[in-house]
């Protein structure tokens, strides 16, 4: 088995212990990517560390709201836990102006020391994701780091099997709409989440989340436990032991006889293909549903009330309309600028024309070719939801 893998280690500067391990591993080009705590007591002298590896590494900024003292003095002597952080940016109880000024100052710092913007984003405790949070920093990115990507934490393949990665999913999927909507680029498959407070084998786990679909994001956190550590976060002892596996002679010949192959960052392009087919699979889902619906009340006006199909139509069209429209807005194209007034005035038009053509088209296969009313609707249906599609992506919610 091969796979290819944006292996990335978080936390860097957090403290002088987790900097050793990580440029460890850099250096012996055992990870591809190091995600930085720019507001870490450990980060001005950890990114002199880094610097000999920079072109064979992403550098990244790990947004950080969580645990450590932070930059700017609205916020104190120490950010809130995570469980409050989340409360509170999901009740959108946070300042706004004070996320702003501390997205910024960790921005700034990080270019400071490092002499150049991120070549990623991400957060701490994936902070980044929550609201106000995720919309400050992609205020900020745009002004100080347009180039660089960001971290999707969506990966529905993960979260069936993993409750963390399931809760990352429904709670990141706002942003990945965002990100897409901007057309930044992002990992598409994401992987590294398990349980810190129990025993856990991650060589196991790393085979695992390798096995999945590619590339795929890995987040991991190697590194030496000390005291300062200790002050800012829980997660110690598997700090260790994910550092000892990446150190190991294991992942050492994986990595030497090409079964894993370590890239900086996503392929280009690849996020918008993902953007497209997984917008499309939601099209198709809604959209079947919505046939469903309509068919169904086509079949009732012909069986039911005995109508010809030209009234049977329109009286799915009529009824289905507004219901489509709403799954359509809510479901499928849910990155759109339009509001719903004016989406819904170009969505009655576009439904019209779709109707013409639904009529056109079974007046050639019924009255022309001779197929049975209820077969040529059912031949019909996929034209027009192919039609439907385009013209809905460019014309209606666009």
């Amino acid at each position: 088995m091969k796979s290819t893998v944006i292996l990335c280690a978080d936390d860097y500067g957090i403290s002088a212990g987790v900097n050793r391990a990580i440029a460890s591993l850099a250096e012996r080009g055992r990870i591809s990517a190091v995600s930085c705590m720019a507001c870490g007591e450990a980060w001005a002298e950890g990114a002199g560390m880094l610097k000999p590896f920079k072109d064979n590494i992403g550098i990244g900024l790990h947004l950080t709201f969580t645990n450590l003292p932070p930059l700017t003095k609205a916020w104190g002597e120490k950010f809130p836990a995570i469980k409050s952080l989340i409360i509170k940016s999901w009740l959108r109880k946070l300042d706004a102006a004070a996320i702003e000024a501390e997205v910024r100052a960790q921005f700034q710092k990080f270019i400071e020391h490092w002499g150049k913007p991120p070549d990623f984003v991400d957060g701490h405790q994936h902070v980044h994701i929550l609201p106000q949070i995720r919309e400050a920093l992609l205020q900020v990115r745009t002004e100080l780091a347009p180039d660089a990507w960001m971290r999707n934490v969506v990966d529905i393949a993960s979260a069936k099997d993993d409750f963390k990665s399931a809760v990352l999913a429904v709670l990141g999927w706002r942003l990945l709409a965002m990100m897409n909507k901007r057309n930044i680029v992002h990992n598409r498959f994401f992987r590294g989440a398990y349980d810190y407070s129990r025993p856990a084998d991650f060589a196991a786990l790393m085979t695992h989340w390798l096995r999945q679909e590619e590339p795929v994001l890995v987040y991991c956190h190697p590194g030496f436990p000390d005291d300062v550590l200790a002050r800012h976060d829980e997660v110690l002892e598997p700090r260790q032991k994910e550092y000892d596996f990446l150190d190991g002679a294991d992942w050492g010949a994986r990595l030497k006889d090409g079964g894993v192959t370590l890239l900086k960052r996503p392929a280009p392009g690849a996020h918008a293909l993902f953007t497209l087919s997984r917008q499309l699979l939601r099209f198709l889902v809604t959209g079947g549903v919505n046939t469903l619906f309509g068919y169904l009340v086509y079949v009732g006006g012909i069986m039911l009330f005995n109508l010809h199909y030209f009234w049977a139509v329109m009286w799915s069209y009529i009824i289905g309309t507004t219901f489509s429209f709403a799954t359509f807005r809510a479901f499928v194209f849910t990155d759109g600028e339009r509001g719903i007034l004016k989406s819904y005035l170009r969505f009655i038009p576009t439904y019209i024309a779709l109707f013409l053509v639904n009529e056109a088209l079974l007046f050639v296969f019924v009255d022309v070719v001779g197929w049975n009313k209820l077969a040529a609707q059912a031949g019909v249906i996929p034209l027009c939801a192919a039609l439907s599609f385009v013209i809905n992506k460019i014309f209606v919610f666009k």
